[in-house]
C-alpha cells in the first residue's frame, strides 16, 4: 500500500510538465497559483486534522523557512520557462542536476568530505548534460532553456541545503510553510511585473491550474510523506526513479518531442551513478546498542531484541525497552526525543538518526516536488 502511495506521488510528480504545456499563462502567473492553491489546500488538510503550528519553531526557523519558500517559488519559475524553451525531458535531466550541485557544495556549507566517487559521479552527469545538450548530434536544444533548468536545479539544492537548517518542526508543517512564505515572495513579484496585465484564462486554463496546485502540491506532499516514514530509505530511493521516467515518456508518447540516442545516454549517465547507492544493502537500517533515545531506551523490533540485549549487556549499558512498533520505525515519544545519544550530529552516525529526524521538503530523488 505504501508503495502504490509513494508511486502514485512520483507519477503525478513526473506529469506536472504535461499539465504546465497546456496551461498559456506565465511560468511565474503558474508557479505563483501553484503555490497559493497548495497552501489553501495543505491549510485545509491541517484544519480537518486538527494539527496545530507551532508559533516558537517557525519564528526560530524564521530566516530559513523565508530564504527556502523564495528558493521552492523561483525554482518552480525556472523549471517551467525551461519548459518552455525546450523539451520536457531535456528540462527534467537538466533539473536532475541538483545532486551534483549539493555534491559540489555540500563540502564549503555543510563541512562534508567529496569523496573520489562523488567526484566520479559529478563528472558522469556533467557528461550526461553535455549529451543531453545535442553538442555531439548537431541538434543544438536551446540554450536558454538549458539555463533556466540549470538555474532551476541550483535553486533547488540551496532549497535541499536549508532544509538541513530547519530544526524542530514535522514534515506536514514545514511544507505548508515553505509554500505559504513561497505564495508570499512570488505574488508582489507577479503583481508588480506585469505578468498579470491583458490576461483572460479560459475556464480550461482555470481548471488546469486547480489541478497542478491541488492534485500535483497538495495531494501528492500528503501521499509522499504518509508513504516515505513507512519505507526504507532504498525502496523511497528507487521508486523515485518513476518520476523523471514518467515525464520522459509523457512528453515522448503525448507531445511527439524527440528523444533519441544522445539524450538516452545523457539520462544513463545522470541518473545511472546514483542507482548503486540507492540499491545498497538490504533496505532495512540494523539497530544498533548504541541508539538510544532521551528517555535512555533502546528502539529495536522484536526480531532484534535478544541480539540488542547481549550486545547493550556486554557494553555494560541498559537492555534495550521492547516497542509495540514494526519495522524498527520509531515511535512517537521516541521521535520527539531525537535519538540524544548515541548520535555525532551528523546523518549516518546512527541507524535511527534519518528516522528521527523530519526529511526534507524535497526527497533528493524528486526536484519537482
Amino acid at each position: 500500500m505504501e508503495k502504490s502511495k509513494l508511486a502514485a506521488a512520483m507519477f503525478i510528480v513526473g506529469s506536472i510538465g504535461l499539465f504546465v504545456h497546456y496551461i498559456p499563462l506565465p511560468p511565474a502567473v503558474i508557479a505563483c497559483a501553484r503555490a497559493v492553491i497548495g497552501t489553501l489546500f495543505l491549510l485545509l488538510v491541517l484544519r480537518l486534522k486538527k494539527t496545530p503550528l507551532h508559533g516558537q519553531a517557525i519564528r526560530k526557523n524564521a530566516l530559513c523557512l523565508l530564504l527556502s519558500g523564495a528558493a521552492l517559488g523561483f525554482n518552480w519559475i525556472f523549471l517551467f520557462e525551461a519548459f518552455r524553451h525546450t523539451g520536457i525531458a531535456v528540462a527534467t535531466l537538466c533539473y536532475y542536476m541538483a545532486p551534483v550541485f549539493v555534491i559540489l557544495l555540500s563540502p564549503l556549507v555543510l563541512g562534508e568530505r567529496l569523496t573520489r566517487r562523488k567526484i566520479v559521479c559529478t563528472l558522469l552527469a556533467v557528461l550526461g548534460a553535455v549529451c543531453i545538450s545535442g553538442v555531439f548530434t548537431g541538434s543544438r536544444q536551446d540554450p536558454r532553456g538549458i539555463a533556466f533548468g540549470l538555474a532551476a536545479a541550483l535553486l533547488y539544492c540551496s532549497l535541499i541545503l536549508l532544509n538541513k537548517r530547519l530544526r524542530g518542526l514535522d514534515t506536514l508543517e514545514t511544507t505548508f510553510c515553505q509554500l505559504c512564505t513561497a505564495a508570499l515572495v512570488m505574488l508582489p513579484y507577479v503583481l508588480l511585473g506585469g505578468h498579470l496585465h491583458g490576461l483572460a484564462p479560459a475556464p480550461s486554463t482555470l481548471f488546469l491550474l486547480l489541478v497542478v496546485g491541488i492534485v500535483h502540491t497538495g495531494l501528492v506532499y500528503i501521499l509522499f510523506f504518509s508513504a516515505v516514514g513507512r519505507l526504507p530509505a532504498q525502496t523511497t530511493a528507487v521508486l523515485s526513479y518513476v518520476d523523471p521516467v514518467t515525464a520522459i515518456l509523457l512528453a515522448t508518447l503525448f507531445l511527439h518531442q524527440p528523444f533519441g540516442p544522445a539524450e538516452l545516454c545523457g539520462t544513463v549517465l545522470i541518473l545511472g551513478p546514483r542507482w548503486p547507492t540507492n540499491c545498497r544493502g538490504t533496505g532495512r537500517p540494523k539497530p544498533s546498542p548504541k541508539a538510544w533515545t532521551g528517555a535512555g531506551e533502546c528502539v529495536c523490533s522484536p526480531g532484534q531484541r535478544s541480539r540488542e540485549s547481549t550486545a547493550a549487556r556486554h557494553a555494560g549499558m541498559r537492555p534495550p525497552a521492547l516497542y509495540p512498533v514494526a519495522e524498527n520505525r520509531l515511535p512517537r515519544a521516541a521521535h520527539a526525543g531525537r535519538l540524544r545519544r548515541g548520535t555525532k550530529g551528523r546523518a549516518g552516525s546512527s541507524p535511527f538518526f534519518a528516522a528521527s529526524c523530519p526529511p526534507p521538503l524535497l526527497p533528493a530523488g524528486n526536484p519537482y516536488l
